[in-house]
C-alpha cells in the first residue's frame, strides 16, 4: 500500500516510489506463470482529487518452454502511468479511496499485457519428438522417418510439395 497523504495535501509535488514484490503462479493461456523479482520505480503526484502514478515496472517470468518444455525465465517491462481518482468506476480512473492506494493490482494488469503469447528457451527451439519424446535440442532422435505415417495430414504434404513443383 501506498501512502498518498503528502501527494493530496501538496498537489504538483511529486514524490519518488520503488516497490518490490512477487506475484503468486497463475494461470495464463494453459501455462503455469509466475511473476518474481518485481521492481516499479516511478514518481506519484496529486492534482486535486487525483493522484498519478507513473514509471517502469522490471519483473522475471518463470514458465516453462511451449515447444520442450525446460524451465524458462523471461525479463519483462513495462511502463506504468495510471491515475486514481476519488470516485473512480476503473475504466477511464482507478478508484481512490482514503489516503493510500494498492499498487499490486495494477503493476499486475501492467505486466500480464507484456507477455509474450509463448515462451520459448530459444528462437530457434526444435521442440519434442512427437514419437519418443526426446528433447530436440539435446538429443537425436531417428523417429522422423515414422513420423509421416501417423501423422493424419501426411496426404496433404505431397499435395504442397506438387504444387511447389508446378510454379517453379
Amino acid at each position: 500500500m501506498l501512502n498518498i497523504s503528502k501527494a493530496l495535501k501538496n498537489p504538483g509535488q511529486a514524490y519518488p516510489v520503488e516497490l518490490a514484490c512477487s506475484f503468486e503462479a497463475m494461470e495464463i493461456m494453459g501455462d503455469e506463470v509466475s511473476l518474481r523479482d518485481v521492481k516499479f520505480t516511478g514518481n506519484y503526484f496529486g492534482a486535486g482529487e487525483e493522484v498519478s502514478v507513473s514509471g517502469e515496472i522490471c519483473a522475471k517470468a518463470h514458465t516453462h518452454c511451449a515447444n520442450c518444455l525446460v524451465p524458462v525465465v523471461k525479463p519483462i517491462k513495462a511502463e506504468l502511468n495510471e491515475v486514481f481518482v476519488k470516485g473512480g468506476d476503473g475504466e477511464d480512473a482507478y478508484p481512490l479511496q482514503g489516503y493510500e492506494i494498492d499498487l499490486e493490482p495494477v503493476i499486475r494488469e501492467a505486466l500480464l499485457l507484456e507477455l509474450p503469447m509463448r515462451f520459448l528457451c530459444s528462437d530457434n527451439c526444435k521442440g519434442l519428438c512427437p514419437v519418443c519424446g526426446k528433447n530436440r535440442n539435446k538429443e537425436l532422435c531417428t523417429c522422423t522417418s515414422g513420423e509421416d505415417s501417423k501423422n493424419p495430414f501426411s496426404a496433404l504434404s505431397s499435395l504442397l510439395s506438387d504444387h511447389n513443383d508446378e510454379e517453379v
